[in-house]
């Protein structure tokens, strides 16, 4: 391969990986996640890190889990998810249903009380919500047909977090299966 060939596969891998969003991470620029078109950016994602570290060590509940930053971006992930469902399926949940289902719950009561972790938190609380409404047979769908759609909601994150299970609903690099970095490909265990 000449030298001018060499020069234009490298600049055809290059707009491919830009038109894909390979070059951007999470596929916009300073984002940590982009859940079905919703930016979330890494500022906030520090922003929420950093309250939870406050709130955790004022309350002496522990020292931060070592990948907390992906805990976070999870929960964030969760969040939007969450909203989508609702949007949906047309179910609103309300604050006392939400407060119920977080009682007893210690590290989801204390996000609670912090407004800037207080919505981050409810995207895990109203996914269990919704599947105590499926089993109840409350929710305007089936287990099937639920888990169907969030699967389905486009999720990219970035790499540095390591990749996004639909089915687990979380992100992986926070458990240690699968580890990523900006610096590293993401590898599979």
């Amino acid at each position: 391969m000449g030298r001018t060939s060499k020069i234009v596969a490298a600049m055809a891998v290059a707009a491919a990986m830009a038109l894909s969003g390979c070059a951007q991470g999470a596929g916009s620029p300073g984002a940590a996640a982009v859940v079905d078109g919703v930016s979330i950016s890494e500022h906030d994602v520090s922003l929420t890190t950093d309250t939870v570290v406050r709130l955790l060590e004022e309350s002496g509940l522990g020292e931060p889990v070592e990948h907390l930053r992906s805990v976070v971006v999870t929960w964030i992930v969760q969040s939007q998810i969450a909203h989508a469902v609702e949007r949906q399926f047309g179910v609103e949940l309300t604050e006392a249903e939400r407060e119920t289902m977080a009682q007893g719950q210690v590290d989801i009561e204390l996000m609670l009380s912090d407004p800037l972790t207080r919505d981050m938190v409810m995207g895990p609380v109203d996914l269990s919500l919704f599947q105590v409404m499926v089993q109840n047979g409350l929710f305007p769908a089936s287990a099937d047909q639920l888990s169907e759609f969030i699967v389905g909601i486009p999720v990219q994150v970035s790499p540095r977090y390591g990749v996004w299970v639909a089915q687990e609903l979380s992100v992986s690099g926070m458990s240690g299966q699968i580890t990523g970095s900006l610096s590293e490909p993401v590898t599979a265990v």
